[in-house]
């Protein structure tokens, strides 16, 4: 039974295995181990007889790129044809289309930048003109205040003002005039 795992078959030889031509490395009996950088016999001979058979069919062409002429090793330039003239001023017209629009997208981002500016100038002087009626409508609010904590003062008055008594009332609206009216007495 053992004899067979091996072998890997069921009556397979164990001395065939490739395994046991190699040898046992710690074994320094008669069997030598083939090492794995020696050239083998028969590849040294002939190498296209090691690959099955194969002979290469281009083995006869040269492999200098000097083939299409020109010692470039590219390919040499046709001459024009009208495909070519046509690539070439369809290529040219490409190249003058991204200009133009490269200057386009620069005058739109100049004429960008200066309206932001224009309106940040904008923003500033409203902001500022905001804040001095703010502060303006301020001052007027603590001298009323200070007038309505006055002694002997009618801290009503304050309230009335607040009110204003000009204004129509709607249709749908509810009369406040009686509630105005006992406000300001």
């Amino acid at each position: 039974m053992d004899d067979d795992l091996m072998a890997f078959s069921g009556g397979g030889d164990t001395a065939a295995s490739p395994m046991m031509e190699m040898g046992d490395p710690l074994d320094t009996g008669a069997a030598t181990p083939v090492s794995p950088m020696a050239p083998a016999a028969d590849m040294t001979a002939d190498p296209m007889s090691f690959a099955g058979g194969y002979t290469d069919p281009f083995q006869g062409m040269s492999t200098s790129n000097d083939v299409m002429g020109g010692g470039g090793g590219g390919m040499a330039i046709p001459e024009m044809t009208k495909l070519r003239e046509w690539e070439e001023k369809h290529q040219q017209d490409l190249d003058d289309a991204s200009r133009n629009e490269q200057g386009q997208k620069l005058g739109r981002k100049q004429a960008a930048s200066a309206e932001l500016k224009t309106w940040y100038e904008t923003r500033t002087t409203t902001l500022s003109k905001r804040s001095e009626t703010n502060r303006t409508n301020e001052k007027a609010s603590e001298g009323a205040r200070a007038e309505a904590m006055a002694p002997g003062a009618n801290p009503w008055e304050r309230v009335v003002e607040l009110i204003d008594s000009n204004v129509k009332t709607a249709d749908v609206a509810r009369d406040t005039s009686r509630m105005r009216a006992l406000l300001i007495q």
